[in-house]
């Protein structure tokens, strides 16, 4: 997929609006799994793996520029829907070049599970060292995506170019998404349908 760098656009943060450079791919050959709700607009982007897997990059964009919409329709009957019913068809990108890193732990959780020992004097770790002197003091997630021209490229060669259902693009307009306004994205394995990693984006440039 060959995405295009094109000028820097105002996008919405908490009311007021930020300039991100955004990318763009509108040719004919752009074509994705697409569909849309009453409130929303969903693209799946697909990308090349190392591992060979096929992965891809759902993104749940409100029409109404609220990043609200898209949180409360997460897990709904009419979201799922809308995903099984995609179709792929040319559609018109627009979409922001951004950065997400984000670390936070995982202790709390761990232990409301059901193993609060291994964080203490209880532990026992004696298969690794041999003493019951180890515990765990704390367990760390680090999560990073990066999106920009280069990966677009990358994902580009998983893209398989289906033909609708007969259907001409002279007979119905071509779908316009443009994610100039917050918005949230999945990235799932589509052979086994596991979502890897969820974010928001609310401002691009933070």
């Amino acid at each position: 997929m060959k995405i295009i760098p094109t000028r820097r656009s105002s996008a919405a943060r908490g009311g007021e609006y930020v300039s991100v450079d955004m990318m763009q791919r509108t040719d004919v050959d752009a074509r994705y799994a697409y569909s849309e709700t009453d409130d929303l607009q969903i693209l799946r982007m697909p990308y090349e793996h190392e591992s060979g897997k096929a992965l891809s990059m759902l993104v749940i964009l409100p029409k109404d520029g609220n990043i609200t919409t898209a949180e409360t329709a997460l897990g709904t009957t009419g979201l799922v829907d809308a995903i099984a019913s995609m179709e792929t068809t040319q559609v018109k990108v627009f979409f922001p070049k951004f950065t997400l890193e984000t670390t936070y732990s995982l202790s709390n959780t761990l232990k409301a599970m059901g193993m609060p020992a291994a964080f203490g004097l209880d532990a026992d770790f004696s298969g690794m060292d041999g003493t019951r002197d180890l515990f765990i003091t704390n367990v760390l997630h680090k999560a990073f995506v990066d999106v920009n021209e280069e990966g677009g490229t990358e994902a580009a060669a998983a893209t398989a170019v289906i033909m609708g259902k007969g259907m001409s693009t002279e007979d119905a307009p071509v779908p316009v998404f443009r994610a100039d306004h917050p918005f949230i994205f999945l990235i799932t394995d589509d052979e086994t349908g596991n979502l890897l990693f969820m974010g928001r984006v609310a401002d691009p440039m933070a």
